[in-house]
């Protein structure tokens, strides 16, 4: 394992399937603060891999997700499919403040699934997060097999079919707490 910190960093990725940071393995983690994120790419056909700003997870021998985070920071990523913050694999993923922002057709602000858990909070300036998505189907928060918590944070999302909290699957929760949540698209059949 290893460990990354970045303090008023600006990372950038471009291409199909790009991605900012990524962690793999149960002893990695990641310290951002004051730190920018830019991703832009559609998934890659050849990989299958899809874009995210931040991905907190489990891969080949490197079993489990590390430990992220992340404070005062905008995470934006631009491609469908796109995510901006993921955690999997049991991850542990932890935001105060800043804005996760993704623009894309099925694109989610921010994942935690097979057993991570994900928490977003207030910064020490008593400030939220901000997440919002915009793009057909888009997601802002999802969890599938993981859980997630948000204090004093607000979820936009924009376009048709788009949803603000999304649980789904065995041992999935989100528990929202002084947030503001908003859709401004109807659902189409």
């Amino acid at each position: 394992g290893g460990s990354v910190t970045l303090n008023g960093t600006a990372v950038a990725a471009t291409g199909l399937g790009s991605g900012g940071v990524g962690l793999n393995g149960s002893t990695t983690s990641f310290v951002g603060n004051d730190v920018t994120i830019v991703t832009t790419g559609d998934p890659d056909p050849d990989t299958g891999f899809e874009a995210a700003g931040i991905t907190n997870q489990g891969n080949g021998e490197a079993a489990g997700g590390g430990s992220v985070t992340l404070t005062d920071s905008s995470v934006t990523t631009s491609g469908s499919n796109a995510t901006g913050v993921i955690a999997a694999n049991g991850g542990t993923t932890t935001i105060f403040g800043g804005a996760i922002t993704t623009s894309g057709a099925n694109s989610v602000g921010v994942a935690s699934s097979s057993g991570a858990v994900t928490t977003i909070g207030l910064d020490e300036g008593d400030v939220g997060t901000t997440i919002s998505t915009t793009g057909g189907s888009a997601t802002g928060v999802l969890a599938n097999g993981g859980s997630v918590a948000l204090t004093g944070a607000s979820v936009l999302t924009t376009g048709a079919n788009a949803i603000g909290l999304y649980a789904t699957g065995t041992g999935s929760s989100i528990t929202a707490t002084n947030s503001s949540i908003a859709t401004t698209a109807a659902l189409t059949p």
